[in-house]
């Protein structure tokens, strides 16, 4: 059994022998299901029968079970002759199809962080000479009156006698 898929073309090529007759034969390649009857031209040349079988997605819609009885047919003189039959397969294409893409937001991506066990290392600690303090004592200061004093009255007298009587 032969198998195409309907978006493929196939190439046949058969060799032939005529004995009898010195008359060029013509020949054609019959696809046959049920109501349905296609022919394909065939070329004869140097003794090879080529053909062709198209692509048949624009031909079949649909078929019942894809299976079809192919036969080469051969006219010679007043005479048909069918020197070979099989059956063929015919499967529909690979159709993918999408449907319209749905945009969604995008969503930040989930920050994550992550932190290895610390190593602990220990370490011997210098004990360092304790700083003292000076202490202050408190000490209690006394209290003088407050007594005023009058400012002298102007004189000639020198800067150090100024500041003497001050004191």
């Amino acid at each position: 059994m032969i198998t195409l898929k309907t978006n493929q073309s196939k190439e046949m090529s058969f060799e032939i022998e005529v004995e009898g007759s010195s008359v060029q034969p013509e020949a054609r390649l019959t696809l046959e299901q049920k109501d349905l009857s296609l022919s394909f031209p065939c070329q004869i040349r140097q003794g090879m029968i080529t053909t062709t079988i198209p692509q048949m997605s624009k031909l079949l819609k649909e078929c019942d079970d894809g299976i079809f009885n192919l036969k080469l047919e051969i006219f010679l003189e007043d005479s048909v002759y069918s020197p070979w039959e099989d059956n063929i397969k015919i499967e529909k294409e690979v159709v993918v199809t999408t449907k319209a893409p749905v945009v969604t937001e995008s969503v930040a991506p989930k920050t994550t962080i992550k932190v290895a066990k610390p190593t602990i290392i220990e370490k011997k600690e210098e004990k360092k000479p304790v700083e003292e303090k000076p202490v202050i004592e408190e000490s209690k200061v006394e209290e003088k009156p407050v007594v005023e004093k009058k400012k002298p009255t102007p004189s000639f007298k020198s800067s150090k006698e100024k500041l003497l009587s001050y004191l």
